[in-house]
């Protein structure tokens, strides 16, 4: 089983270096701060010319005494969990997360936000998005899809999972040690099997920018707060090699993570 995969948990800011076809990819070292943000030699999916901030934590806090009034709340702490999906506008352009030619994918990238306590033992419990094989903290993982018609797109490969725990509070670099093939056309989305702070959003973002999610349509979203957590909860990350799912459902906001690849 997929969910069963040992977690791969990145070494904080640091970065090893990867050997593919014969060339030497080096990924950026870091001082104080990124010197190019990406591995070199290698082409971005997902870049564009400004990147929001992630959401969390609330402002003000949820366990503030007395808790904040809605008029209060400058914006929420939002994650996202418990599904598969892919960024289909960011920035107001299309396609930014689809191969242009055929690769290899050797490293990814997620902005991760830093919830508070109080948030990421909400988002992290086993009633919510934690689970007894990955417990509570946040993770991620690649996913290659293959579209397919109305809406369907088969997983074609996918990476290990990452525990993002450490990497809260700042932009963390994956090399993969197997490269992920991915086709001409290949859609590049990212796989929550738990849950993981990299969303941004906001009525300015949520102009340009919306994202797929492997949701059946009619599943999406309701207008009761309630209803809505439950819609969440019982969604599925497609996470076996292979399958064919819909992705009936398109949200408003900008997953933060980026995939760099290397053509052959």
């Amino acid at each position: 089983m997929t969910d069963r995969l040992k977690l791969a948990r990145p070494s904080g800011r640091t970065y090893a270096g990867l050997a593919f076809a014969g060339i030497l990819v080096m990924l950026v070292a870091l001082g104080a701060g990124l010197a190019s943000g990406k591995p070199t030699q290698a082409r971005t999916l997902g870049g564009t010319k400004h990147s929001p901030e992630p959401l969390c934590p609330q402002r003000p806090g949820e366990n503030t005494k007395p808790p904040p009034t809605p008029d209060q709340i400058k914006h929420q702490c939002q994650v996202v969990g418990s599904v598969t999906g892919f960024q289909q506008m960011a920035a107001g352009h299309r396609h930014r997360f689809v191969m242009p030619k055929t690769g290899k994918i050797v490293a990814w990238a997620v902005d991760v936000a830093n919830p508070n306590h109080f948030e990421e033992k909400a988002f992290g419990s086993r009633d919510f998005f934690g689970t007894k094989a990955l417990g509570g903290d946040p993770t991620a993982r690649l996913a290659v899809l293959k579209k397919k018609p109305h809406s369907h797109y088969k997983l074609v490969r996918q990476s290990e999972t990452v525990d993002l725990q450490s990497s809260q509070g700042s932009k963390q670099y994956i090399t993969l040690q197997k490269p992920l093939k991915a086709k001409k056309g290949a859609v590049i989305g990212i796989t929550f099997q738990t849950w993981a702070p990299i969303l941004a959003f906001n009525s300015k973002v949520a102009k340009h920018n919306s994202w797929r999610a492997s949701r059946k349509s009619g599943k999406c979203q309701s207008s009761n707060a309630d209803e809505n957590r439950r819609l969440a909860i019982n969604a599925k990350p497609q996470t076996k090699t292979g399958s064919i799912r819909q992705y009936g459902c398109s949200y408003d906001g900008r997953l933060l993570y980026w995939a760099y690849y290397v053509g052959t």
